[in-house]
């Protein structure tokens, strides 16, 4: 009999040689339950096991009963046996005969008229009875649905005549995973009990912007002067005690509501308000302590208004290390880790948690460097996993979980698997899981298939799961590291050969799964090769040879997608082709996986303008002024000046004509700009990094450093007090949401004149090199380029703006594609 950390026999008579199901047996689940709902997952239970018996020549009914009525040949599902469970726990218990699954089937809330999915309750009986298939049936839950429950071939285990099986899952917290109840289940990831989790940011919840964003501004962080209602990746001014109240009043509303732990956790991408009370807040000058102590005062008071509750403080940007004020937590706190490596574990031991840990992981989703391609190892999960329970974690939000079940599948499996055992033989279980997806003639070449994936991950880690890589975390580079040519030759000969390989219908249904991911990755690197030949010298068979590849990748989209509803894998309906989003399948990922050109490229406008995009891009000299500009730009410092004309962005004809020239000094970059603009339009201002780009407006990137990686982002409309500016992928943390992006919070020093003559917007914007922290030397060369947003008149409908730029982008209809930039020479 396997034996399973949290699964003991107790064996109270001898076992029957053989199973004696035959098809007198019965499934009885009971005719009153706990609720209609809990019925309903009953019945679903009693209905995929009579399947499986089925599978097995078993032909049983499901019948309802008020009680079990033993000696009658039965399996009887969620009967109350009278002993007491707790959160997932449940038992087998043997009598002659009979079998009895139960267990903890009750709203997590205790709300026990609600009618909602498997996920709102605790579920012991079905957490045991899949336990039950797996011991006693050898069923392996490789995938979501009934069609990726497998029995494995052999005899059946001995079935005890007198027994108990306790089930005691180790996590009372496992969600992340959105497919189907027995297989959640069965792989450890059944939801999230009776914690209240926001996903990891409870203060949106508590303060939202929407309520109080112009009511109570003063609710809102200072940053660089000023309050902040407005930006998207908001804070809250801690030390405004009306803030601090609505915090902890909405952890008292999710607990009077019946949830036994509530998230305490702090916005993303967390910035401290700058204001002096909360400078002086605590007497601490450290955010993160400032934020650990508000939150531990919220657990003291919890103590004494709901004793026995408890909140659930997560350790995140900037709260990852533990506090240093203090070494010891309430009773009632729970700590959340989001970092949670042996050296973390090693920091924390140092600290009394109560309450243990509960894990919020980033072992998949597409915002690693990896995107839309395998990137966590099976003995990453084995060594992670172990640790989790060796140091007494008691739940995991799989963040990002179920992309790919092709790619990935094995390492899912495993992943739930050691849950129940983390003793478990790791080679064997992945050859269990590759016998059952694949069958036996396929599963010897896919075990060497997945072997390969794992070496790779294991040689090239990204930043998420360790520092052993040595590569620049650029998404491109990662990539090209783990799938090189001869390792997707290998990967695509043992493909081949277990597609050759004798299987049954959902053996190639599955199989299918991986072939089409695999076909996913191999297309999108062999765009990435060709593409860097043909970066190193563009010609025309190499344009067209991308093109082409292009074309297939833009098949696979379509293959993944029916406009924006994601297809299915026939036959497994919560099983997607490719789990991303369209605007994610687009670059590979998101955050910093993002990939640009040649996967943005517009293929079509290419092959119609017949050019080799990337192949040059705008220069242009940049003097030095003999004095301070003004807005005469025929005259004066601008008089030799030449000026440069803007584009269309795809070369189309241009409407709205654009031409500036630039210029410098020993303190900043000027640049003179006229453009087209009927004089009868007005505009409102929408004031400091409002809207801009909504109507007519300049746009402007620079990067100082000429490195094409990060640059500086300003807008301006034809009226003061309407400008935007962001930092664009400057923030260095993996973990913020800004991650590679534009962040709007940075604030700059820069100026604009602006005046309008009859048809012409004249501007003149300034930009100081101490805010762009560098200046320039005589020979230096920056990227840059130069925008306009040209909006059609009022009341024409369904008309998109003209966009032009100094330097065009064939590569995608953005002026945000760097390879693009043009290139400004310092004289």
């Amino acid at each position: 009999m396997k034996r399973c950390l949290f699964t003991a026999v107790l064996v109270l008579g001898v076992s029957l040689s053989a199973w004696q199901i035959d098809s007198g047996y019965k499934i009885v689940i009971p005719r009153d339950c706990y609720n209609g709902s809990v019925q309903r997952f009953l019945r679903e239970g009693a209905k995929y096991l009579q399947n499986i018996l089925a599978r097995r020549g078993k032909k049983v009914t499901v019948v309802t009963a008020e009680k079990p009525v033993p000696g009658k040949k039965s399996i009887f599902l969620g009967f109350p046996d009278g002993k007491k469970y707790e959160n997932f726990e449940g038992s087998i218990r043997f009598d002659k005969g009979d079998v009895y699954i139960t267990g903890n089937d009750v709203h997590t809330r205790g709300q026990k008229g609600r009618n909602n999915n498997f996920r709102a309750y605790f579920l012991g009986s079905i957490k045991s009875l899949t336990r039950f298939m797996e011991l006693y049936l050898n069923v392996r839950f490789v995938m979501p649905d009934e069609n990726g429950a497998v029995i494995l071939p052999g005899p059946l285990p001995d079935l005890p005549d007198r027994g108990e099986v306790p089930v005691r899952p180790a996590l009372l917290f496992a969600t992340g995973c959105w497919t189907d109840m027995l297989y959640e289940y069965a792989n450890n990831c059944f939801g999230r009990g009776s914690i209240h989790s926001y996903g990891g940011h409870s203060w949106y919840k508590a303060v939202p912007q929407a309520a109080y964003g112009k009511s109570h501004p003063e609710y809102f962080a200072v940053f660089d002067g000023r309050r902040s209602p407005d930006v998207k990746y908001y804070s809250l001014c801690i030390s405004n005690p009306e803030v601090r109240e609505l915090i902890y009043r909405e952890v008292l509303k999710q607990l009077d509501a019946g949830a036994e732990t509530v998230e305490l956790a702090q916005t993303d991408g967390y910035r401290a308000c700058e204001c002096p009370k909360c400078k002086a807040l605590y007497n601490v000058s450290d955010p993160a302590e400032k934020l650990w102590i508000l939150h531990t005062g919220m657990a003291r008071r919890l103590l004494k208004d709901r004793p026995g509750k408890k909140v659930m403080i997560i350790a995140y940007s900037p709260t990852f290390a533990p506090p240093q004020t203090f070494s010891e937590f309430p009773e009632n706190v729970v700590i959340e880790l989001t970092r949670y490596d042996e050296a973390d574990f090693q920091a924390w031991q140092k600290v009394k948690v109560p309450g243990g840990f509960i894990t919020y992981i980033y072992n998949w989703g597409t915002y690693q460097a990896n995107g839309i391609t395998p990137k966590f190892s099976s003995n990453m999960a084995a060594e992670q996993v172990r640790r989790f329970l060796k140091y007494g974690v008691r739940g995991v939000y799989r963040c990002g979980f179920g992309t790919l079940y092709g790619l990935e599948g094995p390492v899912y499996y495993l992943y739930g698997k050691l849950f129940d055992d983390p003793g478990l033989d790791v080679q064997k279980t992945l050859a269990e899981y590759n016998l059952a997806a694949f069958g036996p003639a396929a599963a010897p070449a896919m075990s060497r298939f997945f072997r390969i994936i794992d070496e790779q991950l294991d040689r090239f880690p990204s930043k998420f799961h360790g520092e052993k890589t040595a590569l620049a975390e650029k998404p491109e580079q990662l990539l090209c590291a783990l799938w090189p040519p001869e390792v997707l030759k290998k990967m695509e000969t043992l493909l081949l050969q277990a597609e050759r390989a004798p299987k049954n219908a959902l053996e190639k249904q599955r199989l299918a799964l991986v072939r089409f991911q695999f076909d996913y990755l191999k297309n999108l690197m062999q765009i990435q090769f060709t593409y860097r030949a043909y970066s190193l010298d563009p010609s025309k068979p190499l344009l067209d040879e991308l093109l082409k590849l292009l074309d297939k990748r833009e098949e696979i989209r379509k293959a993944v997608y029916d406009g924006k509803k994601h297809r299915v894998l026939p036959g497994f309906p919560h099983v997607r082709m490719l789990n991303a989003e369209p605007e994610v399948f687009a670059t590979n990922g998101r955050l910093h996986a993002t990939l640009a050109a040649p996967y943005t490229w517009n293929t079509r406008a290419i092959r119609g303008k017949n050019v080799l995009p990337g192949a040059t891009v705008a220069r242009m000299d940049v003097p030095r002024l003999a004095g301070k500009p003004d807005m005469n730009f025929t005259s004066g410092v601008w008089k030799d000046v030449p000026w440069s004309q803007l584009a269309e962005i795809q070369l189309n004809p241009l409407k709205t004509k654009t031409r500036f020239k630039a210029g410098w000094d020993a303190e900043n970059l000027y640049v003179a700009v006229e453009t087209e603009l009927p004089a009868h339009r007005t505009y409102l201002p929408v004031g400091k990094d409002g809207k801009c780009w909504q109507f007519d407006c300049i746009e402007m990137v620079v990067d100082p450093w000429g490195t094409r990686e990060k640059y500086f982002h300003f807008i301006t409309n034809p009226v003061p007090n309407s400008t935007y500016e962001s930092a664009v992928c400057m923030i260095t943390d993996p973990l913020h949401p800004l991650f590679q992006s534009r962040d709007p919070s940075w604030n700059g020093s820069w100026s604009t004149l602006s005046k309008r003559e009859k048809d012409c917007w004249k501007l003149l914007i300034t930009l100081p090199f101490s805010m762009l922290g560098r200046k320039p030397a005589k020979g230096d060369m920056w990227t840059f380029n130069l925008c306009r947003e040209a909006f059609p008149e009022p009341g024409v409908r369904y008309q998109q703006p003209e966009l032009s730029c100094w330097s065009p982008c064939f590569e995608a209809f953005t002026f945000h594609e760097k390879s693009t930039f043009g290139e400004l020479h310092f004289k």
